[in-house]
């Protein structure tokens, strides 16, 4: 994630301590973050992708795109989604594949989907640079609709 970051000050021809004094985030945290020593929390990657004006799946490395925006009801879902993308980072290709499954089965639950399932499951695919085919939207309705998933 660091190297998003430095190609971010690069474009923005920005220094660590001048993002450091913007943001309130002390140049500790973001020289650690450089030099591999840690990872800045929550709050502050927050901090930092609404300082860039970019979202925090692009600042995750989620997403290539600069342009895509997320909209949250609150700093505390924001934080959650961050929370969520960071752990999915973590995984390798079949824990990822696991987690889309089970994201799947919740979507299907009315009591856990918002109302346009459909752009859940792009969404999920979107992590891709690959748009799904006619087939694996179809298995995706398959899978939500498979009562015994």
């Amino acid at each position: 994630m660091y190297e998003i970051f430095e190609k971010l000050l690069i474009s923005h021809n920005l220094s660590l301590y001048k993002v450091a004094k913007d943001t309130g985030i002390p140049y500790s945290t973001l020289s650690d973050w450089k030099n591999g020593r840690s990872t800045p929390k929550q709050d502050k990657m927050l901090k930092i992708a609404e300082y860039f004006g970019v979202t925090l799946n692009y600042m995750m490395g989620i997403v290539k795109e600069i342009d895509m925006t997320m909209q949250f009801d609150s700093d505390e879902e924001a934080m959650l989604y961050l929370d969520i993308m960071s752990s999915i980072e973590k995984l390798n290709k079949n824990g990822m594949n696991e987690t889309k499954r089970y994201l799947s089965y919740l979507v299907s639950l009315s009591e856990y989907a918002n109302n346009d399932d459909r752009n859940i499951l792009n969404a999920a695919h979107s992590r891709t640079d690959i748009e799904p085919t006619d087939d694996e939207m179809k298995n995706d309705d398959d899978i939500m609709n498979d009562k015994d998933f």
